[in-house]
């Protein structure tokens, strides 16, 4: 598969701006009481994994996070930063992790082990403080995270009670709960 270049992508860019229809300002939302989305997506960097596509979402359907392993740790923060931002918050949450991640092929010791080999001696400090996203199994991950979300401080209760994990499989396309 030949993968577009920057370049390439910002030319595509000229011709989705011909029929761009302008999304709503966050100001104008407030101000007629409404908000962008209520749910959040949480899922995966894998290019095999878009939820834009698996959900057949619209621009302003839905929120979508994507971090190394789809992990709500990493997510957080944005949380957070989304309940002052968004008018009305967030009224639930979605996390998705997928088949053949590749979290799943190392352990956090592993990552750490092959980032200070690749980047190079001096930065073990900085490398020991990264959380990394290994995935040991799947639906183990999917109920860690959402109870990460139901224990964390930066998330409202009734959000964390709100938040329904599931695993997409990349063979079949099909998106299963985790109980």
């Amino acid at each position: 598969m030949v993968h577009p270049t920057i370049a390439e992508l910002v030319e595509r860019s000229k011709e989705s701006a011909k029929v761009h229809k302008p999304a709503s300002r966050l100001a104008e939302l407030s101000a007629r009481g409404e908000k962008m989305s209520g749910t959040l997506i949480i899922t995966c960097i894998d290019p095999r994994c878009v939820p834009e596509t698996i959900f057949n979402l619209k621009a302003e359907e839905a929120i979508v996070h994507r971090n190394g392993g789809g992990r709500v740790r990493t997510a957080l923060a944005d949380i957070a930063i989304l309940r002052i931002i968004i008018a009305g918050g967030l009224d639930e949450v979605l996390v998705m992790h997928h088949t053949d991640c590749g979290c799943l092929r190392y352990t956090d010791d592993g990552l750490r082990a092959k980032l200070k080999s690749t980047i190079g001696p001096g930065h073990d400090e900085l490398i020991d403080g990264l959380y990394l996203s290994a995935i040991d199994k799947l639906e183990n991950s999917v109920r860690e995270d959402l109870k990460l979300l139901k224990e964390s401080p930066l998330v409202p209760k009734e959000l964390a009670e709100n938040a329904q994990g599931f695993i997409f499989d990349i063979a079949t396309g099909e998106v299963a709960r985790v109980q």
